[in-house]
């Protein structure tokens, strides 16, 4: 026999209250249970056992497409993302970085169902006319999905 382990819901249920109570956690309990001389079945709770505790998971997390691929040195390129898997905005954290001039740059973001939306911002060193980036995106602090982004200064309105 095996007993599925989870932390009580009430009528009340949000997704702040899922996190806080960590609902989307649980465990299995293994116990012998062995049957005696009348049918009946009795446990031995010396040999209770807990696995570890699991994390619900609804399917693979992923990113199917992102662009545009690249946009003016002002900024403003409007980038869309679209993700696969249930994801909450919690926990998305999108990163612009330039490796030779070590720039880094957090910026928000609006998601709205599996589409996640957001502007590139100006690129700060303006005597260059072309710069290449990295969009890195990460799914609670671990790397998920990375692109390149290149910066123009060609399609900068004069």
């Amino acid at each position: 026999m095996i007993e599925y382990i989870k932390s009580k819901q009430d009528d009340n249920i949000t997704k702040g209250l899922i996190k806080t109570r960590q609902l989307e956690q649980s465990m299995l309990r293994f116990t012998r249970i062995f049957q005696s001389e009348k049918d009946n079945y009795q446990r031995d709770e010396s040999s209770t056992e807990y696995s570890c505790i699991m994390n619900e998971a609804y399917g693979d997390i992923g990113v199917e497409h992102m662009g545009p691929k690249f946009g003016p040195m002002s900024g403003s390129e409007r980038l869309y993302v679209l993700v696969k898997g249930r994801i909450s905005k919690d926990d998305i954290t999108i990163m612009i970085t330039e490796d030779v001039t070590n720039w880094r740059q957090q910026v928000p973001f609006t998601k709205n169902g599996n589409l996640i939306y957001f502007s590139m911002p100006p690129y700060p060193h303006s005597q260059y006319n072309r710069a290449v980036t990295n969009i890195t995106i990460y799914y609670r602090g671990e790397e998920l999905y990375q692109s390149p982004f290149v910066y123009k200064g060609a399609l900068d309105g004069k």
